[in-house]
C-alpha cells in the first residue's frame, strides 16, 4: 500500500550500481582463474544479451569455454557477491535516505532474475526497498504501480527504456542518468525523445 503520493522508481545497473566496474572485476577473475580470455568472456556476454543485460546466466555460462559450467557459475555469482557492495554509487545511500522520508521507492531493472537479485542484495541497498525484474519492458513494472500515485518519477541511464515508459506513461516524469564514468548508453549533450531531464547524480533529481 502507498504512504506517499510519490513513487520514485529507479533502475538499478548503471544508475545506482557501477555496472561496468563488476564486469571488469568479472573479467579478471575468470581471465586469472579460468584462463578465459578477457575478450572471449566480454564477446560470450555480448552474444547472451537482449536489450543490453545479459538475460541468461546459464546460457552465458555454457558458451564459456570450460568444462565445468557449475562451477563457472557458482564462481560467478561468489565475484557479484564479494564485489557489488564497493559498486554502489557514493550518492545512492543518502538519496535512498532522504527520499524515502517523502516518497515510495521502487527498484525496477531487467535481466536474468538470478543475477540481478544477487548484485541487489549483495549491493548494500537496504533491503526493505522492494525491487522488480522484468524481461520484457519496464513499462510493464511501471503499470502496476503508477495508478496509485499523484506523481511517479522514473530514473534510467538507458533513452530507449525512458523513450518507451514515456510512450506508455506520458505523465510519468522521465531522467536520463550519464554518470561521469559510466553511461555506455547515452552520449553527454545529445537529446533523446522522451526524455524529461539528464541527470549526473540521484540528487539532481528534482521532487
Amino acid at each position: 500500500m502507498p504512504v506517499y503520493d510519490t513513487l520514485i522508481i529507479l533502475d538499478f545497473d548503471h544508475t545506482l550500481f557501477n555496472t561496468t566496474k563488476l564486469v571488469q572485476a568479472e573479467a579478471d577473475y575468470f581471465r586469472e582463474t579460468f584462463d578465459i580470455p578477457e575478450a572471449v568472456f566480454r564477446e560470450t556476454r555480448e552474444k547472451v544479451k537482449i536489450c543490453c543485460v545479459v538475460e541468461d546466466v546459464d546460457r552465458f555460462v555454457h558458451l564459456l569455454p570450460h568444462p565445468n559450467k557449475a562451477m563457472l557459475h557458482t564462481e560467478l555469482l561468489a565475484v557479484i557477491h564479494s564485489i557489488a557492495p564497493s559498486c554502489l554509487f557514493e550518492d545512492v545511500l543518502p538519496f535512498l535516505q532522504e527520499a524515502s522520508s517523502r516518497s515510495d521507492l521502487l527498484l525496477a531493472t531487467h535481466g536474468d532474475p538470478e543475477l540481478q537479485e544477487a548484485k541487489i542484495r549483495s549491493s548494500g541497498i537496504p533491503v526493505n526497498i522492494p525491487f522488480a525484474i522484468t524481461q520484457t519492458k519496464k513499462s510493464e513494472i511501471i503499470a502496476r504501480y503508477s495508478g496509485n500515485y499523484a506523481h511517479v518519477h522514473f530514473v534510467d541511464d538507458k533513452p530507449d527504456s525512458l523513450k518507451e515508459v514515456k510512450e506508455e506513461h506520458p505523465s510519468v516524469e522521465t531522467y536520463l542518468m550519464q554518470r561521469a564514468d559510466d553511461h555506455p548508453y547515452s552520449k553527454t549533450g545529445q537529446a533523446y525523445n522522451g526524455v524529461d531531464r539528464t541527470v549526473t547524480t540521484l540528487f539532481d533529481v528534482g521532487l
